[in-house]
């Protein structure tokens, strides 16, 4: 029976070993937990920085905006593939989504331009689009004019 005994010890007393760790190692998270929140962190840290701005991004086109998804798409695509059937766009921040049609090429001294149309299917509806894309300096395109046709 000594044996038996002698056996069944470590065994228990590995167990409480990992019982005593486990326990050890939460209560430091818990303890580390409670420190992020005694420093005082509240809603209004979480809000982002509007006063940090770059000159990456032209003004009144932002990166989520359709004018933005519009724009790329002229600029990257073939001209011969933004005919009558046009090409589709979407935008996943906005959810709108639509059709580019009609891209003409034209130079306008030496500046290379892009003409097209653009169906822009919204929450607000569906409304058509006259606009026009031109490749700025170090290979950059700007949207010139964007309209609304009424």
């Amino acid at each position: 029976m000594r044996g038996d005994c002698l056996l069944a010890r470590p065994t228990q007393g590995s167990r409480n070993w990992r019982s005593r760790l486990f326990l050890l190692v939460g209560l430091g998270l818990a303890a580390s937990l409670a420190g992020c929140g005694s420093k005082g962190f509240s809603l209004e840290d979480a809000v982002p920085d509007m006063s940090v701005t770059t000159g990456s991004v032209p003004a009144g086109i932002t990166p989520d905006s359709d004018e933005w998804t519009i724009r790329n798409v002229v600029s990257s695509a073939l001209v011969s593939e933004g005919g009558e059937k046009g090409i589709g766009w979407a935008n996943v921040v906005s959810g709108s989504s639509g059709t580019i049609r009609n891209i003409r090429e034209s130079r306008a001294g030496g500046v290379l331009c892009r003409d097209f149309s653009a169906t822009r299917e919204s929450y607000e509806g569906v409304f058509l689009y006259e606009g026009q894309a031109c490749m700025a300096s170090a290979n950059l395109w700007s949207m010139n004019r964007f309209e609304r046709v009424e």
